[in-house]
């Protein structure tokens, strides 16, 4: 019988720990989502990539470019016709 309440006791144990963990994931997460923004965020994200600017300014770029090239093909190809 001492053996049934020595494994009682170490469930009941375990649950508590179990709800303890949980609880304070919970709390966590609900705290994470409540949080404002850093203050820092974008100044950081420009000390990490200084060129990210210029980055998107030349993507773009490139793309009017190829669609500079594609309406010329089209152009050309109508033209021979």
């Amino acid at each position: 019988m001492r053996e049934v309440n020595g494994w009682w006791i170490v469930c009941g144990v375990l649950a508590f720990v179990l709800m303890l963990n949980l609880g304070l994931i919970l709390s966590f997460l609900r705290s994470q989502a409540g949080r404002p923004k850093g203050l820092f965020r974008k100044s950081l994200g420009e000390m990490l990539n200084p060129w990210r600017e210029e980055d998107e300014a030349l993507d773009r770029l490139a793309k009017d470019v190829e669609a500079l090239r594609d309406a010329r093909r089209q152009d050309e190809s109508d033209e021979n016709e």
